[in-house]
């Protein structure tokens, strides 16, 4: 069995958080996924700061998805501040976004994004972009647990 997969899910839109959180547990998905609403709070999670010192609560992840379009700092932005973060200069960084503008995607990869998948997000399309970047997600069947 494949070892369970950090995820840290940057984003302001409580449906899309929701609608994520749903996807996880609708497909059993053996992986753990923290939540922050800002790039700011991005920040401030990778950098075990403020209320995000305690690593055993806030867990270093392992794969960052991430939306672009968020106030304050945007995941353009933050996706630059990580890549410079010597932790996490080389995390896979996945943008899920609504915007299928080629501007984007292209900004996206230039900046250091690993994937791109446009919203709404679906297993299918989270799997596939984890074993292109070589993850296998644990996804337990119906009446099996962990």
């Amino acid at each position: 069995m494949s070892k369970p997969i950090k995820f840290l899910l940057i984003e302001d839109n409580m449906t899309d958080i929701k609608i994520t959180e749903l996807i996880f547990k609708k497909a059993k998905i053996n992986n753990s996924l923290s939540v922050v609403k800002t790039g700011e709070e991005a920040l401030k999670y990778l950098k075990n700061q403020d209320q995000y010192i305690n690593d055993e609560q806030y867990p270093a992840p392992d794969v960052i998805l991430m939306d672009i379009k968020m106030p304050g700092i945007d995941g353009f932005d933050t996706t630059e501040h990580i890549r410079k973060l010597d932790n996490y200069k080389n995390i896979p960084i996945i943008i899920l976004t609504t915007s299928v503008r080629p501007d984007d995607v292209n900004k996206s990869f230039e900046i250091g994004a690993n994937d791109y998948i446009p919203k709404p997000i679906t297993v299918e399309n989270l799997m596939s972009s984890l074993s292109k970047l070589g993850f296998t997600m644990t996804i337990f069947k119906r009446g099996e647990t962990a």
